[in-house]
């Protein structure tokens, strides 16, 4: 007597967090080139995103542009352009607490001070105010891994498109938490 054959039922496909699909959209931008200054068709995108002017600096609206991707959108919109404008909400690391940890001897209690879909800020001095955002993908003891938009290969704030860079913790001004589904 011959046995039916087994069906094979293939696994079923698992959908990515919403955190994870922000983290996959900003792999994906990687290598997006501006065509002028602040211009190119993608980087028009992400500056509707935000209702951001043509030819504006374009880092925040483009890591709006990869939430609302997901299925997160943070608003209002135009104020999420400015990053310093709505940084005040949902901060979980500020410049300084490094330090204070360091001091008291509890260095090792920060072995993180972000997650991977987090958001950086840098501050200006120059500026003197918030003038650069990037996507948090990877942390060590000493550096968060980024992905950056309108920056360059060298780390420029004005830059030439999306690129991975490395920013040294003692740099980052806050780092921010958007409120993912999962």
């Amino acid at each position: 007597m011959e046995l039916p054959a087994l069906a094979v039922v293939p696994p079923a496909p698992t959908v990515p967090t919403q955190r994870e699909c922000v983290l996959i959209t900003a792999h994906e931008e990687l290598g997006v080139l501006e065509t002028g200054f602040n211009e190119g068709p993608r980087i028009v995108e992400y500056q509707q995103s935000t209702r951001a002017a043509k030819k504006s600096p374009y880092c925040a609206s483009a890591v709006h542009w990869c939430l609302r991707s997901c299925g997160l959108v943070m608003r209002p919109e135009w104020e999420f352009a400015a990053a310093a404008r709505w940084s005040k909400e949902r901060e979980v690391f500020r410049k300084g607490q490094l330090e204070m940890y360091q001091d008291a001897g509890l260095g090792h209690a920060l072995d993180r001070i972000s997650m991977d879909g987090d958001i950086g800020l840098l501050y200006y001095p120059s500026l003197k105010r918030v003038g650069h955002c990037f996507m948090i993908v990877g942390e060590n003891e000493d550096y968060v891994k980024t992905i950056e938009w309108n920056t360059g290969s060298g780390g420029e704030r004005e830059g030439s498109g999306c690129f991975m860079r490395q920013r040294d913790k003692e740099a980052i001004h806050s780092i921010h938490r958007p409120p993912y589904a999962d």
